[in-house]
């Protein structure tokens, strides 16, 4: 349960972190910046299988195969996830770069929808196939590319608009006044802020620093 909860919290806004790299003109060192980004955008498909895994674990959904079985779906969802992802990706800047139409920014929306609902359909996962195939059509030459941004960027904050709001019908105010609920949510949100997440970035921070270190030795 521990290991559940801590799978829940453990996804970041990447949406976010990608706006306000792009806002902001900050000369980050040491190609931080890309390093952000895939940190950022790797994180919630991660965090949504891991999540899906613990469940299954906890409830025991997985037809009685315990642990093994969990980590054998856990695989088969990073390998079908990533294949399914390049592949539509490749898929995706072919065509629309072949294709002579207006409306390259529905043309590309579809694909998005298909790589995920495909990926879901052969037991990958679909957020790392979406997240994959975007790393491969943004890094590739597109016709109107300029205009493909454009449209992706008011997207991205409708649907953080949506998705947020969604989040918010589920809470209820009354419930959030009871003792047990308020007590405890605010000792978990004190220890994430204050604790987990100082320790988890100094640790993390450490070894990054020792290569760095060495590679600029070595260099």
């Amino acid at each position: 349960l521990a290991l559940l909860l801590a799978a829940t919290m453990s996804s970041t806004d990447s949406a976010s972190v990608f706006s306000i790299l792009r806002s902001k003109k900050q000369g980050l060192k040491q190609h931080l910046r890309p390093l952000l980004e895939l940190e950022s955008g790797s994180n919630d498909p991660m965090a949504y299988m891991l999540t899906i895994l613990l469940i299954g674990v906890v409830t025991n959904s997985q037809g009685g195969g315990g642990l093994g079985m969990s980590a054998l779906y856990f695989v088969v969802q990073l390998v079908v996830g990533t294949l399914s992802g390049y592949l539509i990706g490749r898929l995706a800047v072919w065509t629309i770069n072949k294709v002579n139409h207006s409306l390259y920014s529905v043309l590309l929306l579809a694909f998005i929808f298909f790589a995920f609902a495909f990926t879901d359909l052969v037991k990958g996962n679909g957020y790392l196939a979406v997240y994959l195939a975007g790393l491969v059509v943004g890094n590739h030459k597109l016709a109107q590319k300029r205009s493909l941004t454009v449209f992706f960027d008011g997207f991205t904050w409708l649907m953080q608009i949506v998705m947020f709001l969604t989040l918010g019908l589920f809470v209820n105010s009354d419930e959030l006044l009871r003792p047990e609920v308020l007590i405890l949510g605010g000792a978990v949100g004190a220890f994430m802020i204050l604790v987990a997440r100082p320790v988890t970035v100094f640790a993390c921070l450490l070894p990054f620093r020792k290569f760095t270190a060495r590679a600029r030795l070595y260099i």
